[in-house]
C-alpha cells in the first residue's frame, strides 16, 4: 500500500509521501517534501518539493520545485521549477523555469523561461538543436 515517512527511505508498490526523504521507489507516485536523494524512481510522478534529487526517473511528471535536480528522466514533462538541473529528458517538454539548466532533451519543447541551458535539442522527427539557450523556448516546428 502507500507509505508515509517522516524521515527515511521508501519503497511501496503504491505511492511513497515522506517529510524527509534518502531514496524513494513506488509504482505510484513518490513525493519528497524534502529530499536529500541520490534516487528517486515512481511509476507516475516523481515530486521533489525542496532539496537535491541526484536521479529522478518517473512514468509521468519528474518535478523538482526547489533546488538541484542531477538528472531527471520522465515519461512526460520534466520539470525544474526554481534551481540548476544537470540533465533533463522528457518525451514532450523539459523545462526549467528559473535557474541553469546544462542539457535539455525533449521530444516537444526544451523551455528555459529566466535562466541558461547550455545545450537544447527538441523534437522526435524533426529535430532542433542549440548550444546555448538564455530566456527561452527551443521547439522543432511540425
Amino acid at each position: 500500500g502507500d507509505v508515509f515517512t517522516v524521515m527515511g527511505s521508501a519503497v511501496s508498490s503504491k505511492s511513497v509521501v515522506s517529510v524527509f526523504s534518502l531514496y524513494q521507489k513506488a509504482d505510484a507516485n513518490a513525493i519528497a517534501i524534502f529530499g536529500l536523494m541520490p534516487y528517486q524512481n515512481a511509476g507516475e510522478d516523481a515530486v521533489t518539493m525542496a532539496g537535491l534529487a541526484g536521479y529522478q526517473n518517473a512514468g509521468r511528471d519528474a518535478v523538482t520545485l526547489m533546488g538541484i535536480a542531477g538528472d531527471q528522466s520522465a515519461g512526460r514533462n520534466a520539470v525544474t521549477l526554481m534551481g540548476l538541473t544537470g540533465y533533463q529528458q522528457s518525451n514532450y517538454d523539459a523545462i526549467t523555469g528559473l535557474g541553469f539548466a546544462g542539457y535539455q532533451r525533449a521530444d516537444g519543447q526544451a523551455i528555459i523561461l529566466i535562466g541558461v541551458a547550455f545545450y537544447q535539442k527538441a523534437g522526435r522527427d524533426k529535430t532542433v538543436e542549440r548550444a546555448f539557450g538564455a530566456f527561452s523556448t527551443l521547439s522543432a516546428e511540425k
